[in-house]
Parts: structure tokens; sequence; C-alpha cells
């Protein structure tokens, strides 16, 4: 973090995003600012949290805010003669922007974007060992789930049981669960509904479970017993995308050229357009976090980044077939994570 600073060119950074704080100084609850110098960092919290941060926050300072918390940002800047303080353009809003302005001199502010999440892209070992929890933990979910697909059942009863399964399992659903029958697949972030399972029916379910604050996000398809010839050839290509997509990740790779392996594939057949979105994403502390796996990328793969490889074809009115993976960048090339057969399997 402190060459992050140097290399800003800015004396210390103000830290308001509190996912960023919690990978910086190890604080879960609702409200904290964090200040980042080159020598020290100083947190700031109030009086519902300031017991537990004397306790546990990484920082050498721990202080309780007044309902002036940005006059108390003031006085630790002036207290360490900063300058310039670069603060999170991206998560402060507009009008926390205007108070800390007010105090410390919007002259004296330097907006940055993204300088702890890139941080945050490469994983270390620890944060790998709770992904990998995580998404032993989504694939036993799945196990679980699959006597809930028989004709008859509500898609958004589906998503209630994988949600209630993590819980009873000691994790969480780290986003809300997306289960989708037949023509319903075609919307990427569909809401779960009261649709009930056809026996014709294709199933998608995206799901993940978060654990210990790391995240896993999977997605699977199934196919009926009388599947339709179509309904397998696009499932063929989207699995022969993502094959194609993951044999390219390796260091030193632009990211853009990784979705443009899977993006090729499907182009191909003739799929191109039903193809909108990137082909995948950062995981950790956020289910969605950089790296971006997209024709716009400008990055290139690095060790130790985790991120998801879901390639899809989607055809309104018809249906949609997304398969989703994650992966682990190695030494020489990555990791798939997650382990669940792909198929088509059959469903009823």
């Amino acid at each position: 973090m402190r060459r992050a600073i140097d290399r800003e060119k800015v004396d210390a950074l103000l830290v308001a995003d509190l996912t960023n704080i919690a990978y910086l100084a190890g604080f879960n609850g609702s409200f904290a600012l964090l200040l980042v110098t080159l020598k020290e960092t100083v947190f700031f919290t109030d009086s519902r949290y300031i017991e537990t941060a004397q306790k546990e926050v990484a920082a050498d300072e721990v202080i309780l805010v007044s309902h002036e918390h940005f006059e108390d940002v003031r006085r630790e800047t002036k207290k360490r003669k900063i300058r310039r303080l670069g603060f999170e353009s991206r998560a402060l809003p507009h009008a926390d922007y205007l108070g800390l302005a007010e105090k410390i001199g919007e002259k004296s502010l330097v907006p940055l974007k993204d300088s702890v999440k890139k941080l945050r892209m490469i994983k270390e070992e620890q944060e790998v060992a709770r992904i990998r929890k995580a998404v032993k933990l989504t694939e036993k979910a799945l196990r679980q789930i699959r006597a809930f697909l028989e004709p008859g059942v509500r898609e958004k009863d589906v998503a209630a049981e994988l949600e209630v399964f993590f819980k009873r399992n000691g994790g969480e659903a780290g986003f809300r669960p997306i289960v989708a029958f037949g023509e319903r697949s075609s919307m990427p972030h569909y809401a779960s509904s009261n649709r009930k399972l056809k026996a014709s029916d294709m199933v998608l379910i995206d799901w993940g479970a978060s654990l210990k604050g790391y995240h896993a996000d999977l997605t699977r398809m199934w196919l009926s017993r009388n599947m339709k010839p179509r309904e397998k050839e696009i499932y063929d290509i989207v699995l022969d995308a993502q094959r194609a997509a993951i044999e390219r990740i390796k260091p030193g790779v632009n990211l853009a050229s990784i979705d443009a392996a899977a993006r090729q594939v499907i182009s191909s057949k003739g799929y191109g357009k039903n193809f909108g979105h990137g082909l995948g994403h950062g995981i950790g502390l956020n289910v969605h976090e950089l790296p971006r796996i997209s024709s716009r990328s400008e990055g290139k793969c690095r060790k130790g980044m985790v991120f998801t490889v879901e390639p899809g074809v989607y055809i309104p009115g018809w249906g949609g077939v997304r398969i989703e993976d994650d992966v682990l960048v190695t030494e020489e090339g990555c990791e798939v994570l997650s382990t669940s057969p792909k198929g088509p399997r059959l469903c009823i």
C-alpha cells in the first residue's frame, strides 16, 4: 500500500470503501475510515465499533470520531503535515466529498480510483485457501439441491434452499442465487420467480457461498432427458468456448485475449451477438472485483489472480446456456478451483 501512495505522489490515502478497509485492517463493521501514510495507519470509527476496533483492528492508532468525523480527519492530517491527501473517488459519495473538501481544502485532495482494489487482485496464500473453502461449500450445496429439481418446484424455492444450506454449514449466500427454468435462462441476471419446473425445461443455477468473507461463484446447467438438439448444440458450443479460454490463461497473457478466445468459438458458430457480457470477473472479498475479463480489458494475467470464466449464449424467448468456473492463475497456467461435473447432465 505504501508503494501505491508513493507511486500516486500523495502523502497519504484516505480509504472509505469498507471492503478495502476490511482487506487492509481487518474491520467488518458498517462505518470506518482508514488513513494510510508512508509510516503508519490511523483508523476512525464511531462508538458502536470502538471497543471491537481497539482489540481487533490492524492499525497504529484507533480514533473514536465525533459527529464531525471529517474534522477528526483534518486534525490528524494536520498533525502529520499531510499536504496531498489521496481519496477513493469511486467510494466517497459527493456529499461526503464536499464535507471533506470543506475541512481539508479542495486543492489538497487528489482523487484516486482503484489503488487498493488493484492490490486485492493478487491473492495471498491465505486468501486463496479461503476461496477454495468457499468453492467447496458451494459445490456441496449443489449436490444437496439435486433432489429438489423435480417437476412442479418453483425457482424461488430452489434458490431459498441454497441460501439455507449455506447458513446451516457455516457460511452465507455470497449473492442472491439465480435459478432459471426454461426460457427464463436467457436473462443473465434473472431474479428467481414463482415459475415452476416443467419436465422439458433446461435448468440454470448460478450460485456461490461466502465463507469468512471470501466468495465463490459458479454456474451449472441441466438439460432434460428429452433434450432438443439445439439445446445440446448450444451447450457444447459454450463448453468449448470455456475450454478455449481456460487454455489461454497464464501469466503475461492479455486479459482481453482470454475473452477473445471464448468469443471466437461462439462467434464462429453464429451466436456472437448472443454473448453480450464479459467473460469473467475477479472474486475475493467481493463477488465481483478486479480483474475484469472482457474485450475492453487492458491489463495482463498475473500469478495469484482468481477470477471466473463464464461464457454464455442467450436467446430471448428460447433460453440461455452459461457455464461458470473459478480459476487461479499459477506460475505456468491456471488451476480450475471448481470441480463440479459439466455435462450436459440429465435433470428430470
